[in-house]
């Protein structure tokens, strides 16, 4: 395919958007994404390089939508990640901070099992105080008021495990009762068609009551609360589907309310307020292993960081301008402007470019990863576009 000149693409495709879905932040989950905490071996040679990421928290900023085309499916559309990492902990404005994107998937994947195994933990401490203030009368309960299939199995035999489970739940933690129904929120990151894995339609192909067959598909999309799972008619994942559908075509199943990404702030800060079954009880400076992964994992723009000895700005060109540039072209293929046909014009070209410059960055992080893990270092570029 031949590429199309990236300034006349650039200047043909509409103004630069904002990110799509642009996330406020709190702090509230840092805390409980202490599971997947490590502390940096002060020994590694990149520590230094790190350590200013012990003071920072990170934000989830939104989404970019990348398509792809493929012979089979056609035009695909690709979630992206945008977060920065806030210095000091400041969420609230989130000054002087770095820029970085990674794919969705990665993003979510991080992010599940980081929250996975801080609610393993949480789980694990309360269940630990319920069972002791039930065994000593510390904790008073109301079995009226209990959930019904403790009632029918409790009476009055149980009362130990009764008493345990009513003080988790008045705790708000239902969730420690779930394991067995979990979904696999991470299925949900890429767009792709409902039921793929096998179900009761091997075509994917639905009757829509109209006399014809309709595809559907499943993907995340951003809201200004979260990234969420929801139902599509089209494969980039872009047009909802009508309310009840999944529960239409998965025996009364729902899709899950919880966000695949909340809006909650996350520290990176590796330290042990938890004093219990932990014999290391200075892990002091360390930096938690969901924002190392996630860091190494993207596409950075370190221009406006503060207080860091080498800024990566590598990715700058990509984060504020071209991948800005093709999500504002994706909205505009759907518009019946004059828009649509500058980007219908210029479309492939620029998605083929502004992809393969992503997939090659990629590439080329890896390759440095690789070789820093045999020893070898390389000081952090300090700016323009490195591919």
């Amino acid at each position: 395919m031949k590429f199309i000149n990236a300034a006349s693409l650039l200047f043909c495709l509409s103004p630069a958007l904002a990110f799509d879905g642009s996330i406020s932040a709190d702090t509230e989950l840092g805390r409980k994404l202490l599971g997947k905490a490590r502390q940096l071996n002060n020994n590694n040679n990149n520590y230094n390089y790190y350590s200013w990421m012990g003071s920072a928290s990170l934000k989830f900023d939104g989404c970019i939508s990348i398509p792809s085309f493929e012979r089979e499916d056609g035009i695909r559309n690709n979630l992206v990640a945008k977060f920065r990492l806030c210095p000091d902990h400041n969420c609230g404005t989130c000054r002087n901070a770095g820029e970085y994107i990674v794919e969705m998937r990665e993003f979510v994947d991080v992010y599940q099992d980081a929250q996975r195994e801080a609610n393993e933990a949480e789980c694990e401490t309360a269940q630990y105080n319920c069972e002791y203030n039930c065994q000593n009368g510390n904790y008073v309960y109301n079995g009226n008021n209990g959930n019904n299939y403790y009632q029918n199995q409790n009476n009055g035999g149980n009362n130990g495990e009764y008493c345990t489970y009513q003080c988790l739940m008045d705790q708000g933690l239902d969730y420690c009762f779930d394991e067995q129904d979990q979904v696999d929120m991470n299925e949900f990151a890429e767009c792709r068609a409902m039921n793929e894995k096998g179900g009761q339609n091997n075509n994917n192909n639905y009757y829509n009551g109209n006399g014809a067959y309709q595809m559907y598909y499943i993907g995340a999309y951003c809201t200004s609360s979260g990234v969420y799972a929801g139902v599509f008619t089209d494969s980039t994942c872009t047009k909802h589907a009508p309310s009840g559908t999944y529960e239409k075509y998965n025996y009364g199943y729902s899709l899950p309310t919880k966000p695949l990404v909340s809006s909650d702030c996350i520290s990176c800060s590796a330290y042990n307020n938890n004093g219990n079954n932990n014999n290391n009880n200075n892990n002091n400076g360390g930096i938690t292993e969901t924002c190392q992964k996630l860091y190494e994992q993207s596409l950075k723009c370190e221009s406006n960081l503060n207080g860091v000895s080498y800024k990566d700005t590598s990715g700058c060109e990509l984060i504020h301008t071209i991948l800005p540039k093709l999500n504002s072209a994706i909205k505009g293929l759907r518009a019946p402007t004059a828009a649509k046909v500058c980007a219908w014009t210029f479309g492939i070209g620029f998605f083929a470019l502004a992809g393969y410059l992503f997939l090659l960055h990629r590439k080329v992080m890896r390759q440095k990863r690789e070789l820093e893990a045999m020893g070898y270092t390389e000081a952090p570029h300090k700016g323009g576009v490195h591919a």
